[in-house]
């Protein structure tokens, strides 16, 4: 028998936007083996029931963590059930969410079903596990042995945030020091940091500098201990719009960086109906969905 191939679908922030979830799954089928995504499941947008039910069922082995809004929607559900969730409430109000934002937690909470609410109740804050002898430390905001810091403290990319500023933070947990790969999510702004021959990328460096990206983009790590961010699925910040998400390949030594178009006229005719105010609000997607709605009204 040949040697196993592993390969690692890696994920983040999709927030309630099934339209980009739906593509990146599909593209992603029969070409991983394994699953990680770095949490907020829902907030922002309108779908969270659908966007949770695509992971009840997920075929393959699946990593996940808890994100802030995860936590919120969780807890904005528990209120509504007469049963506050007492840690959540503590957690949260070191958090200051915008209006529109906490807006869609009670909307989302309000849609989801106790299935959803079981699944987001279920996330841990942080999660360390091994795949192929390989060792991964996945949480949401950042390393740490801080709760709220796991779900809610950005760890920002180059050159938004030196990289050794990054790297020091890792010294905060034992176990983010011990990992090989650390996994985070919540800045929705991919970048790569390796943390031994140290060298780091980011597509907003790259945007500075005048050197536009080209995905799908493919670095090696060989036996660097590296630490990334896929960027957002359903609400990417840097810069095109479009789903972001990695493919990890153990064997390999390789990542790969995916940038993926999905059917976005049909999100933004979605949040149009829902009304979703991070949407309408949001100059981003007036600028790069606002020939929808020219095309709509002629």
């Amino acid at each position: 028998m040949g040697e196993l191939i592993i390969k690692i679908g890696v994920i983040s922030d999709i927030h309630s936007n099934y339209h980009a979830l739906t593509n990146v799954l599909n593209f992603l089928e029969g070409k991983i083996d394994n699953l990680i995504c770095g949490g907020d499941f829902v907030g922002y947008g309108p779908q969270p029931q659908e966007s949770i039910n695509a992971f009840l069922d997920y075929p393959f082995p699946i990593y996940l963590c808890l994100g802030n809004h995860d936590l919120g929607v969780r807890y904005k559900y528990s209120c509504r059930k007469q049963n506050p969730l007492k840690l959540d409430h503590k957690i949260l109000k070191t958090f200051n969410f915008r209006e529109t934002a906490s807006e869609m937690l009670e909307r989302n909470a309000k849609e989801i079903k106790k299935e959803h609410f079981d699944f987001l109740l279920n996330l841990p804050f942080k999660q360390i596990f091994q795949i192929d002898q390989t060792k991964f430390y996945l949480t949401h905001g950042t390393p740490s042995v801080r709760r709220t810091e796991n779900v809610g403290k950005y760890l920002l990319p180059p050159p938004l945030q030196h990289p050794e500023v990054t790297t020091s933070r890792l010294k905060n947990d034992k176990k983010a020091e011990e990992a090989e790969i650390i996994v985070v999510g919540h800045t929705h702004r991919r970048f790569l940091i390796k943390r031994d021959k140290f060298s780091s990328w980011s597509l907003i460096d790259d945007i500075l500098n005048n050197k536009p990206t080209k995905f799908p983009l493919k670095f090696t790590f060989h036996k660097d201990r590296i630490i990334f961010n896929p960027g957002s699925v359903g609400q990417p910040r840097d810069g095109t719009g479009n789903a972001s998400f990695c493919i990890l390949d153990l064997d390999g030594k390789t990542i790969e960086f995916n940038d993926l178009e999905y059917q976005m006229e049909d999100f933004y005719k979605l949040t149009k109906r829902k009304g979703v105010p991070e949407v309408q609000n949001s100059s981003f997607w007036a600028n790069k969905l606002g020939h929808f709605s020219k095309r709509n009204r002629s």
